[in-house]
């Protein structure tokens, strides 16, 4: 049977979790591994987040994914998410599992999908089929990622860890899952 590859770079909020994955996505694409997913840009306006972009790891597309509200009564705290946007993503994830072989990037799981919101459907389906994962998580929600979508086999990879290390591991599981 397929083994489980699911692999979760963690960090804290602004601990540079986005840069480090956009390297290993880098490294990934020179190396010809198929991937699929997005990740998402952050924007500092007065050293505040003020919005983030999801950009298609794919065609570099990006989507406003969510902007800061001037009020924190807005749907998701202190930002508003658009649903659009959150049904691009699931496009592009679902449309990558057609390569069950791809490598699927999300950036991020977090409190949402521990809600049950945002990507936590799409990624139970991609967990269900076996397809491989790279995540961003914070580390003080790894533990509840884990219990949440029942991952037994599981790498972790703190975010000081250098992309070029990270890179060499997913690709060396990967190309061992082809055999």
């Amino acid at each position: 049977m397929k083994q489980h590859g699911v692999f979760i770079l963690t960090g804290e909020q602004g601990s540079g979790k986005t840069t480090r994955l956009q390297e290993i996505i880098d490294i990934l694409r020179e190396k010809k591994i198929p991937l699929f997913g997005f990740y998402a840009l952050g924007y500092w306006e007065k050293d505040v987040r003020s919005k983030f972009d999801l950009v298609d790891i794919r065609s570099g597309e990006k989507y406003l994914l969510c902007e800061r509200t001037r009020s924190e009564t807005k749907q998701k705290g202190a930002f508003v998410f658009y649903p659009e946007t959150i049904k691009k993503g699931e496009a592009l994830l679902y449309a990558g599992m057609q390569n069950p072989n791809a490598l699927a990037i999300i950036d991020e799981i977090g409190p949402f999908e521990l809600k049950g919101e945002t990507w936590d459907t799409v990624l139970q389906e991609l967990l269900k089929k076996r397809q491989p994962v790279l995540m961003t998580v914070r580390q003080h929600l790894v533990d509840k990622v884990i219990e949440r979508y029942r991952l037994t086999s599981v790498r972790i990879y703190p975010v000081n860890k250098p992309a070029q290390v990270i890179s060499k591991e997913i690709q060396h599981f990967l190309s061992e899952q082809a055999l």
